[in-house]
């Protein structure tokens, strides 16, 4: 559902595949060094051939009652939920249900006109319409439940960006818009379509929209403990993000979606078309030679990555309620591993974690893109929060310098500047204080 500060996905890449027997004990161990060390609370999963061959549960699923985190523990897999939603449109378009090229507004006719675009364009993020998870309101409302009738008014009240199919812009609001497409369509609620016309018929037994119950966990930031987050109601992101599931799942999912099992093979290739890196619900990443396809997701304190790989007929995941690490190098493990490579334990060691604690607050903007980002403190901690996005805190790494481990950022205050620097990729960007 939310994305990192300053990219929307994470690729995979790894060294040239070998053919060689899968080191799950090594992986389990690479696994537990990250828990061990509050880095990770999580789960993975690896299938080959459509049969799920290793799954690991690491760490809490809540702190407070000491639950651990098993196999069977449901996550939130936030924007994977998108390449669920989208294999049913496309599902509902083989049934005659409709068509990629309808607009929004044969379907959701209290949609204004100004806003209508087609079912593919709002696919691939092309509708232009505005992204309701990148207003600094969102995060008033977001544990609240919402109607129909109230996300509706949040999204006209956001307006058009641009005209439908001029660029990419990623934006829930059209996923959102698009879960009501499947309800009408199917005349039922869209936990009963997502159970009705995928679920069972994939088999997935620990796959669903549940507002509570179900062996859920709780997720975690990590502020030198492991500190809840607040829960986004499942209501208010619908098809966007509000699916659960397990690695089990979603590895057997992007298997039958990827191997032409629950749609035919032509519609896989439209899903797979990429324009400006997104398909019809999906995201390309490279490992070595071979080309995957999936879905990285993120809502509240829950990270998650999957996807199929179809010269190898190899499907990952990954699913965290707790993350102080980079989710891509676990991905990268998973891939190694399956692959017959060596990975590295990665060894921790204390940081120098002086600082001043004083004189970052405030709001900060730059010329390079159109979020804000608050910076806040309390006591010696320090969070930055973008614009309709959840607060994120800094890990100290030395006078004014921080970094944010799960997305790869590194943060350099200029105090006498008023000003700060974020890299992350190897791309730099200044901002100041307002």
């Amino acid at each position: 559902m939310k994305r990192s500060l300053l990219s929307l996905l994470l690729a995979v890449s790894g060294p040239a595949l070998l053919a060689q027997t899968p080191d799950t004990a090594q992986l389990s161990k690479y696994l537990q060094a990250l828990a061990d060390n509050n880095r990770f609370m999580g789960s993975v999963a690896l299938s080959k051939n459509g049969t799920v061959y290793y799954q690991k549960a690491v760490g809490m699923a809540n702190t407070t009652t000491h639950t651990p985190n098993t196999p069977q523990t449901l996550f939130r897999i936030g924007s994977i939920s998108k390449s669920f939603t989208a294999a049913m449109i496309l599902k509902a378009a083989e049934e005659g249900k409709l068509k990629l090229s309808d607009p929004l507004r044969k379907y959701i006719p209290k949609l204004p006109a100004s806003l209508d675009a087609t079912i593919e364009q709002t696919l691939r993020h092309r509708s232009g319409i505005h992204n309701l998870t990148s207003d600094p309101a969102y995060l008033t409302y977001n544990t609240q439940p919402q109607t129909e009738v109230q996300l509706m008014a949040r999204i006209v009240s956001g307006g058009r960006d641009f005209p439908a199919d001029s660029m990419f812009s990623y934006s829930n609001s059209g996923y959102i818009l698009l879960s009501m497409v499947l309800e009408k369509v199917y005349k039922m609620p869209y936990a009963q379509v997502l159970e009705t016309k995928l679920t069972k018929p994939l088999g997935l037994k620990q796959t669903g929209v549940y507002a509570t119950g179900h062996n859920q966990n709780t997720s975690y930031s990590w502020v030198g403990k492991w500190a809840p987050e607040k829960a986004t109601d499942l209501s208010v992101p619908m098809g966007a993000g509000n699916i659960l599931s397990t690695p089990a799942d979603v590895t057997h999912f992007f298997d039958a979606l990827l191997s032409g099992t629950y749609i035919s093979a032509a519609a896989v290739e439209q899903m797979k078309t990429m324009k400006d890196g997104y398909g019809l619900g999906l995201v390309s990443f490279p490992y070595g030679t071979e080309k995957g396809y999936g879905h990285t997701g993120g809502i509240d304190g829950y990270h998650s990555m999957g996807g199929y790989f179809p010269e190898s007929n190899i499907a990952f995941a990954t699913v965290s309620n707790g993350l102080n690490f980079v989710q891509n190098d676990i991905a990268i493990a998973l891939l190694a591993t399956a692959h017959g490579e060596k990975i590295t334990i990665p060894e921790f060691k204390a940081k120098n974690a002086t600082t001043q604690p004083a004189g970052y607050a405030g709001i900060y903007s730059t010329g390079m893109m159109p979020a804000k980002i608050t910076v806040t403190q309390q006591g010696s901690n320090v969070y930055m929060q973008a614009s309709g996005q959840s607060a994120f805190p800094l890990t100290a790494l030395g006078n004014d310098q921080f970094e944010f481990t799960p997305a790869g950022i590194k943060v350099k205050f200029l105090l006498a500047e008023n000003a700060f620097i974020i890299e992350q990729g190897g791309a730099e960007i200044r901002f100041e204080k307002d």
